[in-house]
């Protein structure tokens, strides 16, 4: 579609778009788009989407999606397959995923305004940008990182298994990892509270937390080379604390 030009709507099987024009809907089955216009809506079945323009108010339905943003998404992404998503443009609403080993990058120039769900299955999440809203995990073996400069501004949730988080940026909001042999390591910055329920869990600190320290029953493992402005609070078992010269 060419820059200029409008189409209404594409509608039917499997579709190959290339856009520089104006789509009001794409509503199709499986689907390639590389999009340097204005697209309204999508909501197709399996998706590989390349959006360097605009996609509008009805935001992105799949079923799997591959999406690769360097322009704006003005609303919800939702996937109900496994998803990989590479962020370096906004994207304004949620994202929410479903079943499957799900990947979010979001680029040192990427914005997520609206926080993120990422369902079952053992997803990864690697923020180099920024993300307001809370991050919801769900269930599976999943990791998370922050790195430095860069900012999670909301609650971090996970529903139970092993996770394994790393933050060298900040992170404003709580951490809850809940039951499972969990790790987090903090080389940034903290305010708010981390817990992680029963299993035998790994908290490090390098850097500054404001907030209480949580580990359930277990053995487990909490080191402080840092600086803790908060309680540590264990539960029952054979736990190793050490602090360090730092803390």
């Amino acid at each position: 579609n060419a820059e200029g030009a409008t189409i209404a709507a594409v509608a039917g099987g499997t579709s190959d778009i290339d856009n520089d024009g104006t789509i009001d809907a794409v509503t199709s089955g499986s689907t390639t788009v590389a999009n340097d216009g204005t697209i309204t809506t999508i909501d197709t079945g399996d998706a590989v989407i390349n959006n360097a323009g605009t996609i509008g108010s009805g935001g992105v339905s799949a079923a799997g999606l591959d999406l690769v943003n360097s322009g704006d998404v003005e609303a919800d992404v939702l996937a109900t397959g496994t998803t990989t998503i590479d962020n370096s443009g906004t994207i304004a609403g949620s994202i929410t995923t479903g079943e499957g080993g799900d990947s979010v990058t979001n680029q040192s120039s990427g914005l997520i305004s609206a926080g993120l769900s990422l369902g079952a299955g053992s997803d990864d999440l690697i923020n180099d940008g920024t993300i307001n809203g809370d991050v919801d995990l769900g269930t599976g073996d999943n990791t998370f990182s922050n790195s430095s400069d860069n900012s999670i501004n909301g609650n971090i949730t996970a529903e139970g298994d092993d996770d394994t988080g790393v933050n060298t940026g900040t992170i404003t909001g709580n951490v809850d990892l809940k039951a499972g042999n969990n790790s987090f390591t903090n080389d940034g910055t903290v305010t708010g509270n981390f817990t992680s329920a029963d299993g035998s869990d790994t908290f490090v600190n390098n850097g500054v937390f404001t907030g209480d320290i949580t580990v359930g029953d277990g053995d487990n493992f909490v080191t402080n080379n840092g600086a803790i402005i908060g309680n540590l609070i264990a539960g029952d078992g054979n736990d190793t604390i050490i602090f360090g010269e730092g803390a």
